[in-house]
């Protein structure tokens, strides 16, 4: 996978003049390289970026599966620490009157 700002150079359409229309100049290739599919209404670099984390974890999970769950058993502490945190601060916002500060 190429890096982030090889992607928004892969982006640029040279051919183009700066001056004269900058959107074509800077995402011309993007949209003839990435027409947007037919199930959805937009399709950007963060739509594309989301689709392959979305991937990379729906592989990470099976793969997990695979070799004794041990990923997804890390993943589920990480989350019941993150819910209780979230929890607690939740609870002290709560108890806090913060018209009084």
């Amino acid at each position: 996978m190429p890096c982030e700002a090889a992607r928004i150079l892969q982006s640029v359409d040279e051919t183009v003049d700066p001056c004269s229309d900058f959107f074509e100049f800077a995402c011309g290739q993007w949209n003839r390289r990435h027409p947007i599919p037919d199930e959805r209404t937009k399709y950007d670099m963060f739509v594309m970026l989301n689709d392959e984390l979305q991937g990379r974890l729906k592989s990470a999970f099976v793969t997990s599966a695979t070799f004794g769950g041990v990923l997804l058993s890390t993943l589920c502490v990480c989350l019941s620490v993150c819910l209780s945190v979230c929890s607690f601060v939740n609870t002290i916002t709560q108890q806090v009157d913060f018209h009084e500060i």
